[in-house]
């Protein structure tokens, strides 16, 4: 589970460094700061709107 997250977490970062590279150029610093601002901000809403809210109960464990 740890070499799993350390992918996802820092497997993003060259992804991330690359786009905002060609979103700076493209719009400039200012803009891309508040592209990643409002995406960094919108990121709560993944928990929000996803099932985790919708529980009233925990699940009940498979029997095997």
């Amino acid at each position: 589970m740890n070499a799993t997250m350390r992918t996802i977490v820092w497997g993003t970062i060259p992804v991330g460094s690359f786009l905002g590279g060609i979103f700076s150029t493209i719009f400039g610093v200012m803009p891309t700061l508040v592209i990643g601002s409002v995406i960094s901000s919108a990121s709560f809403l993944w928990i929000v709107l996803g099932p985790t809210f919708k529980l009233s109960k925990q699940p009940e464990p498979v029997s095997d």
